[in-house]
C-alpha cells in the first residue's frame, strides 16, 4: 500500500487537480477544492512532485458541493463538478491570471478581469462518445480518470434534453446491433435546432451500414469517419446555429464553439457589439477563421474583412455562411497562417483576430505580428499556458494587453476559454 498522507489544498491549477504541500513537497490530487484537508494516498512519486488520491476529506472547503452527475466519481470527463458554479469561475479566472504572471510575466493584481458565465449543464452542442464492448455488451461513454476503460454513460448532464434522447436511441440501437458496434471507436452527437447529425469515427473502412441510424429519433444526418477521411454521409451533414441572427452552417468534423450559451458573448468581446452601424476598423483580419463566426460579425464593423483558413470544408462552409447573411465584403484564403503571414504584412490590418489551436500560435505568426505590428488583436485561446506564452513575446514587443476576459465555457470541467485584447496606441 502506498503511504497515507495529510494534505492541505492551496489552489486549483491548469488541468484541475489541487495543489497542497507536504513536508515542503508539492502534490497534485485531482477532486480537491481550495481550502481542503484531506487525507491522500500517493500514487506517483516523482523528483519535484508527487500525485495523490483523496482517501478521506477530514475539513471540506466551503467550495463543496454534492456533484449532481451520478457518474462523477468515476468518469472523466468533468473534473470540477464537485466545487460549486461560482467558485469553478473564479478558479478558472485565478488559473488565467497565474498563467498570466508565470508564462507572460503579467501581474494583473487588482486589474479589472471580467468574467463570463452561463448555465453549467445542457449547455454543449455537440459531444462525443467512446463506443467499446465489454462484457458481452456495448458500452458507450467518456474515458475514466487516468484510464482508457470507457464509463459506460446513460445520460450526460453537459448534453441537452434532446442530445440525450438520441443518446438513448443510439445506445439502444447498438445494443441490437453488437457487430456493427464493434467497426465504432467513438461518436458525435452533433445538436442542432429540431435534430441532431450523428458523426461515427471508425478505424478501419468499413460503416457504411451505418446507414440504418438515419432512421433513429431525431437523427437527420449520419457522416463516418475512418482515419481522419469522411467515407460516407446519409441525410443531412452539417448543422445550423443561429449566432446574433445569423445563420452559421458547420460541417460535422469542422470547429465550432460548443457552449450554446455563451457563444454570442464570446463573438461580443472578440468583435463588439457596434453602434448604429459605425465602422470600427478599415481592414481586419480572421487568421483561424473556420466556419466564419467572427468573421461575419467583423463585415459588419470593418470596411473589408479576410479570413484565412488551412481547412477546405471549413472555408467552404465559410464561404457560404458569408453568402447567405449577405456579407459581401468578406473574403477568404485557403491557406495555413504561417503561410498567409510570409507575404501578407499584418500592419496592413486595423485589427488581426486569432482564435488557434490549443497549442497557440506558430513561432512564425508571432514573428510576423512583431515585425510588422497592426494596431489592434484579439486573440482567443482555450490553453492558458499556451495563451501566456504567446503573450509574453507580444507584450515584449511592445504590445500592451488593455482588456482580459475570461469565458466559463466549459462548466464543470477544466478547461477555459480566454480573449486577450491587445493594442499598439
Amino acid at each position: 500500500m502506498n503511504d497515507l498522507i495529510e494534505v492541505s489544498i492551496d489552489k486549483i491549477v491548469a488541468g484541475g487537480s489541487g495543489l497542497g504541500r507536504h513536508d515542503g513537497r508539492v502534490v497534485f490530487v485531482p477532486l480537491a477544492a481550495p481550502g481542503d484537508r484531506l487525507l491522500v494516498e500517493v500514487v506517483d512519486r516523482r523528483r519535484d512532485f508527487w500525485r495523490g488520491e483523496v482517501r478521506e476529506i477530514l475539513e471540506a472547503s466551503p467550495d463543496r458541493r454534492a456533484p449532481p452527475c451520478p457518474y462523477y466519481a468515476s468518469c472523466g470527463g468533468c473534473a470540477l463538478m464537485h466545487l460549486a458554479p461560482e467558485a469553478q469561475a473564479r478558479v478558472k479566472r485565478d488559473i488565467v491570471l497565474e498563467s498570466l504572471k508565470r508564462g507572460a510575466h503579467l501581474d494583473l493584481a487588482g486589474r479589472d478581469v471580467v468574467v463570463h458565465t452561463g448555465p453549467e449543464l445542457r449547455y454543449r452542442n455537440r459531444s462525443r462518445f467512446h463506443v467499446t464492448a465489454r462484457g458481452g455488451r456495448v458500452v458507450a461513454g467518456f474515458h475514466a480518470r487516468a484510464s482508457h476503460r470507457v464509463v459506460d454513460v446513460e445520460h450526460c448532464l453537459l448534453s441537452s434534453e434532446s442530445g440525450n434522447r438520441v443518446l438513448t436511441a443510439l445506445r439502444a440501437w447498438l445494443g441490437s446491433h453488437p457487430e456493427r458496434a464493434k467497426e465504432i471507436d467513438e461518436v458525435e452527437i452533433w445538436e442542432e435546432s429540431g435534430g441532431a447529425v450523428l458523426h461515427f469515427l471508425v478505424s478501419r473502412d468499413g460503416g457504411a451500414r451505418l446507414e440504418e441510424t438515419l432512421g433513429l429519433d431525431g437523427v437527420s444526418g449520419v457522416v463516418v469517419t475512418a482515419r481522419g477521411t469522411e467515407r460516407a454521409s446519409y441525410g443531412k451533414r452539417h448543422v445550423t446555429w443561429d449566432v446574433r441572427g445569423t445563420a452559421l452552417a458547420a460541417g460535422v468534423g469542422t470547429f465550432f464553439q460548443v457552449n450554446r450559451f455563451l457563444v454570442e458573448t464570446l463573438v461580443d468581446e472578440v468583435v463588439g457589439r457596434g453602434d448604429g452601424g459605425t465602422l470600427a476598423w478599415d481592414r481586419a483580419l480572421d487568421l483561424f477563421c473556420g466556419v466564419g463566426l467572427f468573421t461575419l460579425p467583423l463585415g459588419a464593423r470593418a470596411r473589408e474583412v479576410v479570413g484565412v483558413e488551412s481547412q477546405p470544408d471549413s472555408l467552404r462552409d465559410a464561404r457560404e455562411n458569408a453568402r447567405r447573411a449577405g456579407v459581401w465584403n468578406a473574403s477568404f484564403v485557403e491557406e495555413t497562417a504561417e503561410a498567409y503571414v510570409r507575404h501578407e504584412p499584418m500592419s496592413r490590418f486595423d485589427v488581426v483576430v486569432m482564435d488557434p489551436p490549443r497549442g497557440g500560435l506558430d513561432p512564425e505568426v508571432i514573428s510576423a505580428l512583431i515585425a510588422a505590428p497592426p494596431p489592434a488583436i484579439r486573440y482567443v485561446s482555450c490553453d492558458p499556458p499556451a495563451l501566456a506564452r504567446d503573450l509574453g513575446f507580444l507584450v515584449r514587443s511592445g504590445f500592451t494587453l488593455t482588456r482580459l476576459a475570461v469565458l466559463d465555457f466549459f462548466p464543470n470541467t477544466h478547461h477555459v476559454e480566454a480573449v486577450a485584447t491587445l493594442s499598439r496606441i
